[in-house]
């Protein structure tokens, strides 16, 4: 029987069209060299900005444009050699090795000659400008077709590409690693990106968050290797694009709810994904979630290798004396086959994050042994695969690099301390990842009183979840809900007229407290936290746009004088929250230094 949709769904579906099959999407349409142009839409999205990364990386000419000025659009941005903000559409006839970004949408951006924009264009006086139409555009799912840049392309005839069509173009004829599931398929993928790094194999990887070891801690590496390794996303079925030859899924559960009526359709995205596993291929799954195992029966008549990772002595690939450490993160033992194969020593805190570890590890030693089988007789799949130095080698190598794993911006990132609270930044924004998010602050902090900032993602979720949501917040001292982060612009209806973050708040009880905005919440945590009063930090500079910081100036080692942890929760502008707050730590560092 299929899933009835809601009220709110039903309206959420009516309000958003998704953009349209691109029908240019053959490799003959569109030669990929430095003469070509792409345009992203929504390149300061993780995923997107990823793939324009990439795209820079592979010699096209890369322009996009997002709502706002955000971190991941100035990543993309940096790599320009001159700099264009908030103007019309132009392209240096000098040979660009980076890429033009906008903030705001206009036709400009894409090479219309109506200029809606009346901001002066900053140009150096050595460059000669033409108006340049991009010979395609790659597009957010986010984005709607009503967009004014995405209108044009249609109207000029420009190829508009959505990310699932773009992947399918960008990763042909390469041996794909997909790391696919609800959660932690961020941060496993960047675990098996820096084995393989640390392997020093040539890959090409795309990752939805900030790798702190990666080159300039960005979220994409550009490699001219064959091994293309992804996080795949299953909203709007962004990884049905794919034709892995390694694909992984950490777990399955209901979420998107703009998108998926139940679980059910979400199992059934997971099904199609899996289809497109290449024959021969392995799948990596945890035997320990429910949801994911039932794809191994299946996998297996698909003539699959099935490897599984888990807590649970049925798993190939076992964690076991699971413990916190006294530098923040995670030590446990991993066995292979009921085999000891090395202790393990993780940065990260939480359960959670000793499974993505795992999940890593058999991952990466799927790569491995195909590596190793496309040199003793390669197929047209894994023809190109480097081999290892030494594949005798490869385990060491592997533990080593994931002992050093620094981890990746707003995923359980240890930020610094006020006084004695201890400041934690993570992305999550669904209920399963919320508890888990907490439950490894109490493991790793059983003593201490916790504070949640929480910014609810989407009035979607937040309608649907509620429930989930009072249920994994009520677990801390303390919770502080801000106003719903609208994402994806649902209907007027779908706002605080159906559903708020007031709602969370009350529903939690008097250990909850409501701000209309994350500054408001910033101001009182400085508050708090003496900084304010202290006069080493002005009221001014809260809210203020943070983009410097480089990840490898924050703070690796905690002190065992923690009595009180904050620990900030969300996927929209509480990105931002951190960074402000890191700031009135260096202010407050710097005022007590002098």
């Amino acid at each position: 029987m299929g899933c009835r949709a809601t009220p709110i769904q039903r309206m959420y579906k009516q309000s958003r069209k998704p953009l349209p099959r691109c029908k240019h999407d053959t490799a003959s349409n569109m030669p990929t060299n430095s003469n070509v142009a792409l345009h992203f839409i929504g390149v300061g999205g993780s995923g997107m900005s990823a793939l324009a990364l990439v795209a820079l990386s592979q010699g096209y000419l890369v322009s996009g444009s997002d709502l706002l000025r955000s971190a991941q659009l100035v990543q993309v941005e940096a790599k320009v050699i001159i700099y264009v903000r908030n103007c019309v559409g132009f392209r240096s006839q000098r040979n660009l090795q980076g890429a033009i970004c906008f903030a705001g949408h206009s036709s400009t951006n894409v090479g219309s000659k109506k200029s809606s924009s009346s901001e002066p264009l900053y140009v150096p006086e050595d460059v000669h400008l033409t108006v340049s139409v991009p010979d395609a555009i790659v597009a957010s799912s986010a984005v709607p077709r009503t967009n004014i840049e995405y209108s044009f392309a249609r109207e000029a005839g420009i190829p508009v590409y959505n990310r699932a069509q773009w992947l399918t173009r960008t990763s042909k004829r390469k041996n794909v690693v997909a790391v696919a599931g609800t959660h932690g398929k961020t941060t496993t993928a960047s675990m098996v990106a820096m084995v393989l790094l640390e392997n020093d194999l040539d890959i090409t990887a795309l990752v939805g968050g900030n790798v702190r070891q990666f080159p300039g801690g960005e979220n994409a590496i550009g490699g001219s290797g064959n091994l293309f390794l992804i996080e795949a996303d299953e909203y709007d079925g962004a990884f049905l694009g794919l034709s892995p030859q390694i694909a992984v899924i950490t777990n399955v559960e209901f979420d998107h709810p703009d998108l998926f009526k139940c679980l059910r359709d979400v199992r059934v995205a997971f099904k199609k994904f899996t289809r497109r596993i290449e024959t021969g291929g392995s799948i990596v799954i945890c035997g320990d979630d429910a949801n994911s195992s039932t794809f191994m029966s299946k996998a297996c008549s698909s003539k699959l290798e099935v490897v599984t990772y888990g807590f649970a002595r049925n798993n190939l690939w076992r964690a076991m004396n699971v413990k916190s450490n006294t530098g923040g993160g995670t030590t446990f033992t991993v066995s292979r086959a009921d085999v000891k194969k090395q202790d393990v020593s993780i940065s990260l805190p939480g359960r959670h994050n000793v499974l993505n570890a795992l999940a890593a590890i058999a991952t990466a030693s799927c790569i491995r042994d195909a590596c190793d089988a496309s040199c003793a007789a390669p197929s047209p799949s894994q023809r190109g695969c480097h081999r290892m130095k030494n594949l005798l080698c490869f385990d060491p190598v592997m533990f080593t690099a994931l002992n050093n794993y620094r981890g990746i911006a707003r995923r359980m990132q240890f930020v610094g301390f006020f006084g004695s609270c201890a400041l934690y930044d993570d992305y999550a924004h669904h209920p399963t990842a919320i508890k888990a998010a907490i439950g490894a602050m109490r493991e790793q902090y059983p003593e201490a009183r916790v504070t949640v900032l929480f910014e609810p993602h989407t009035f979607s979720r937040t309608f649907v979840m509620l429930r989930s949501f009072v249920a994994a917040l009520s677990e801390v001292d303390r919770v502080m809900v801000t106003s719903v982060y609208d994402a994806r612009t649902e209907l007027s209806a779908l706002s605080s007229n159906a559903i708020s973050g007031q709602d969370i708040s009350r529903c939690i009880g008097s250990n909850s407290l409501y701000f209309d905005s994350f500054q408001d919440v910033v101001r009182q945590l400085l508050i708090e936290s003496s900084i304010l009063d202290s006069g080493k930090y002005c009221e001014g500079d809260i809210g203020n746009e943070i983009y410097e910081e480089e990840a490898e100036n924050l703070p690796d080692v905690l002190t065992d004088n923690v009595h009180s942890v904050t620990l900030i929760l969300g996927a929209g502008s509480s990105v931002e929250i951190s960074a402000v707050l890191l700031r009135a730590l260096r202010f407050a560092e710097l005022g007590t230094k002098t």
